[in-house]
């Protein structure tokens, strides 16, 4: 296979039902907790709830075995627009190789920050009287004078953007488990918008104590901004079936709704979109 028709210039969002590709039509897109597993060496693994929004760059005619998988509904998006958006491909990780060692470095070292945070805090901020500032030695070897504030600040960047956000956010394993079957994550082609750690109103999950706690019910949990986008920056939408693209288009011809958030757009505009439907039934029956 080349590498012509392995990629696309198009990043699906795949979802499964007909009432979710609505709400993307009229709302946009809704981020939402993903619980993702990152594989280590000797066999250990370690769970985060990351609040994100996955696509993939594969053509439309092999996009059958992935939406077997996450719906046979998709928005196409146009990966101009993605990159924008600061959307980016992922990096796979195989187990027991020198990069998933050096993954496992990554999370102890996390773990050792935080502990340091904390003694840090502690022991040269924990007195209400305490006043002026603090010597801080960095894991990168910097030192700096920190008050308990600029402390906080900078101890959060360097931990979201260093450790949690490059790493966890960007990376999958190679193989994952799916309904009690090994498949070969690489072949998703996934990429990924990220909302950032150091975003305070939506915080990240570390461990499977945390991640079983808050996202059992992701009714509870605060809602996302979502992503917006424009009628150009539609390639396709996806439905299950022949009489949903009527459904679909009745919809977009509706002047009861607005799109993409709430904008208003011209008749000509939804014109253009509706050309841009297609079903899943159709492409296997043609293509």
């Amino acid at each position: 296979m080349t590498m012509s028709n392995y990629r696309t210039s198009t990043l699906f969002h795949f979802t499964k039902s007909f009432a979710t590709i609505k709400s993307i039509v009229t709302n946009g897109l809704q981020p939402s907790y993903c619980r993702e597993v990152q594989k280590f060496p000797k066999n250990t693994e370690y769970e985060v709830g990351i609040p994100m929004v996955s696509f993939c760059d594969i053509p439309i005619m092999r996009c059958d075995e992935i939406s077997k998988r996450y719906g046979k509904y998709a928005i196409g998006l146009s990966k101009k627009w993605g990159l924008a958006e600061n959307i980016n491909p992922i990096l796979y990780i195989q187990d027991n190789v020198e990069l998933s060692d050096a993954a496992h470095r990554i999370v102890s070292i996390a773990h050792s920050s935080k502990i340091e945070h904390q003694r840090i805090l502690d022991n040269n901020y924990g007195n209400p009287s305490a006043t002026g500032t603090c010597r801080v030695k960095y894991l990168d070897g910097k030192e700096i004078d920190e008050t308990a504030e600029t402390f906080e600040a900078h101890y959060r960047h360097y931990e979201s953007s260093v450790v949690r956000n490059l790493f966890f956010g960007y990376s999958k394993a190679y193989n994952i488990k799916y309904r009690d079957k090994t498949i070969c994550a690489y072949e998703e082609n996934e990429w990924r918008y990220v909302i950032p750690y150091w975003a305070d109103t939506f915080k990240w999950f570390w461990g499977k104590e945390e991640c079983d706690k808050y996202l059992s019910d992701k009714s509870k949990l605060p809602k996302m901004p979502k992503l917006r986008f424009k009628i150009d920056d539609v390639n396709f939408i996806l439905v299950k079936n022949e009489k949903e693209v009527i459904k679909l288009v009745r919809l977009i011809k509706s002047y009861k709704i607005n799109l993409f958030g709430g904008r208003q757009i011209a008749e000509n505009e939804r014109d253009i979109l509706l050309t841009k439907i297609i079903s899943f039934e159709r492409i296997k029956n043609n293509y």
